[in-house]
């Protein structure tokens, strides 16, 4: 007796297998649990939110985007490699390609796709044309296993996977894959490679990038994060939370136990945390109950899974962690902004930058609104001048006076932002007002490229000496003698503010010269040695970064920023915060690919503000002396 097949429920049947992320993964995938068992590969929530997501792009005709900020151990990258397999498995002429952070990860990765591949059901498991599994390189190659029969024209399925290494794969070689899987992205050398790997993927509704990392601070991959949420990328915006996985959970063994445990909360050295993730995890356990359509739990069985997450908490930070609850936030994340402000070995302590970071929306929102308008762009433009002689018999016109033009207005570049104008005094106030005093913190470009290409930039951080808040910023990668002016431009707009230039390495040299023996500038900073009568006191002129002062300026940072009393309104400024580390040996730089030149202009004020008194009378003069003036400072040889 024949058998009928239903022709429709087959090519249906084949559809799914095709198409549907959700259906195909239980049905055909097998993967190795924690405790080595083969088991199919059923979704968790997270990875089911991502499934669903990418299928309704593409039913409403979007290519298929998304960006995944990662936690330990949630599965992204299982359900994207297992993605990777279905589509190349089963749609003829489909290429998929896996980028890496390193050669360690691709091999990984290919094992783990190679043993998706093997257990497949005959049914849907393609011949395996070819395979090679090299250092820094990998590929499975799909189709006709006959040689003869592809000699033929007769490809049969003729489709690919490539893993590959973020070094190794030359991203313009042509490629056109129609899959991408970009793994740990926020780790890669730059965002180069990444980008152009993107731009080679079809826009069209078939297609498909999978951008996922771990966080590494505020880098590229924290922007495509950030533009994802907003919705300017077209990229669905992915994050679970550590306390999403029932796992990271530990049972009391009775109420007495749970209820000491419930009576510690937000106390101990781990339990800062605790009173808001108490409050978390509640509302975000209810907001997955009503999108799964779960049966609710009660508000005892709620409040018991609450307190079963924090003693996994506590105990995880005691065990995995080091004791160390930062590090814990950057493995396990409760929130996409802890995620980014825990990462690294931070000079700044992330969760008092975390405070800046936020403060800077108000004052210096990446969009400006009539809520938020943020600093005005602009320039200082001198209104009086005078002729000074130099060497060799010329003159040199030098501003006297100066005043503030907005970007609007001006003719050229508007490289500074300024929050707030000098405060005038009030001579009728009572107590009488005295006008504001303030210092420059000159950074000097060195005018080296690091090791990923990053050309240091000048910066001026200008800051009220009795506040301590900042108050301008400036930032360029002109010549030396266009900083020199504009440093004293802005001297000259905030009262002759003292100005400290950076000279170590000799690149603030021509600056700080051409300040003290050209413009004759009298409120110049000079560094005093111990011994006076070793060293010309020409060469004691600006600030010197050594092996003295740069722990002293590191260490008054982090006191202003932990007592909140940093001034800070720049959001490039809190930026370089958080990504100026220290590394295995100890030493302090920005990481690669970032800069600290903003960083540096404001540290340099701070400390300068700390050693130099504020005046008492009145510092305007016009005396082409700077000996009497020069602001003067016991901080070491230089």
């Amino acid at each position: 007796m024949a058998v009928t097949v239903d022709a429709a429920a087959l090519e249906e049947a084949r559809r799914r297998f095709r198409e549907d992320y959700t259906f195909y993964p239980e049905r055909c995938l097998k993967i190795v649990t924690k405790a080595g068992e083969t088991v199919p590969f059923r979704l968790k929530r997270p990875q089911e939110r991502l499934a669903r997501g990418l299928m309704a792009q593409r039913d409403a005709g979007l290519p298929q985007r998304a960006v995944i900020l990662k936690s330990r151990q949630v599965g992204f990258s299982t359900l994207a490699q297992g993605l990777m397999i279905q589509r190349a498995t089963q749609t003829a002429n489909h290429h998929a390609l896996i980028v890496a952070q390193d050669t360690k990860t691709v091999g990984s990765i290919f094992r783990m796709g190679r043993r998706m591949w093997r257990n497949l059901p005959a049914d849907v498991k393609p011949p395996l044309v070819g395979d090679r599994n090299g250092r820094g390189e990998a590929f499975m190659h799909f189709g006709e296993p006959s040689r003869m029969l592809r000699a033929q024209g007769m490809a049969g399925l003729d489709s690919l996977i490539e893993v590959g290494s973020a070094r190794e794969v030359d991203a313009g070689r042509g490629i056109t894959p129609h899959s991408l899987h970009l793994s740990e992205v926020a780790f890669w050398r730059s965002s180069e490679k990444m980008l152009a790997l993107k731009n080679a993927v079809p826009d069209v509704p078939g297609s498909l990038i999978l951008e996922e990392s771990t966080a590494n601070g505020h880098n590229w991959f924290r922007e495509d994060w950030h533009a994802a949420v907003a919705g300017e990328s077209g990229y669905l915006a992915i994050f679970t939370p550590w306390f999403e996985e029932d796992e990271y959970r530990i049972p009391f063994p009775d109420a007495q136990a749970r209820e000491s445990f419930e009576a510690s909360i937000g106390h101990g050295k781990y339990g800062e945390d605790e009173p808001e993730l108490e409050r978390l995890i509640a509302e975000r356990v209810r907001e997955w109950e009503a999108e799964w359509g779960d049966e609710p739990l009660t508000d005892e069985q709620l409040r018991v899974r609450v307190l079963e997450h924090l003693a996994w908490r506590r105990r995880t930070i005691a065990s995995r962690c080091e004791g160390d609850v930062d590090k814990f936030h950057q493995e396990y994340p409760s929130t996409p902004d802890e995620a980014f402000l825990s990462t690294g070995r931070r000079v700044f302590p992330a969760k008092h930058v975390g405070v800046i970071l936020k403060r800077c929306e108000e004052t210096d929102p990446v969009v400006p609104s009539l809520e938020r308008p943020g600093p005005v762009r602009g320039g200082f433009v001198a209104t009086e001048t005078r002729l000074v002689r130099v060497a060799h018999g010329g003159t040199l016109e030098v501003p006297t006076a100066v005043k503030w033009v907005p970007a609007r207005d001006l003719d050229g570049p508007a490289p500074w932002k300024l929050w707030q104008l000098p405060d005038p005094g009030d001579e009728d106030a009572q107590p009488k007002r005295p006008p504001g005093r303030y210092i420059a913190g000159v950074d000097v470009m060195s005018g080296e490229e690091d090791e990923e290409g990053t050309l240091a930039r000048h910066a001026i951080s200008m800051i009220d000496h009795r506040t301590l808040r900042q108050v301008a910023e400036y930032d360029s990668q002109d010549d030396p003698d266009t900083l020199a002016i504009e440093a004293l431009k802005a001297a000259l707009f905030f009262h002759h503010a003292i100005i400290a230039v950076e000279i170590t390495g000799g690149w603030g040299i021509p600056v700080v010269n051409r300040l003290a023996r050209e413009y004759r500038y009298p409120r110049l900073f000079r560094r005093t040695p111990a011994d006076r009568r070793m060293v010309d006191p020409s060469q004691r002129l600006g600030w010197s970064t050594d092996v003295a002062t740069k722990p002293l300026m590191e260490a008054r940072g982090v006191e202003l920023v932990r007592e909140g009393q940093d001034g800070v309104v720049s959001r490039e400024l809190a930026a370089q915060m958080l990504t100026y580390i220290r590394n295995e040996r100890g030493k302090s730089k920005p990481e690669p690919g970032k800069l600290s030149d903003r960083l540096m202009a404001w540290l340099i004020a701070q400390v300068v503000a700390t050693i130099a008194p504020v005046p008492t009378r009145d510092v305007h003069s016009s005396s082409s002396s700077t000996a009497g003036a020069t602001v003067r400072a016991t901080v070491g040889d230089g």
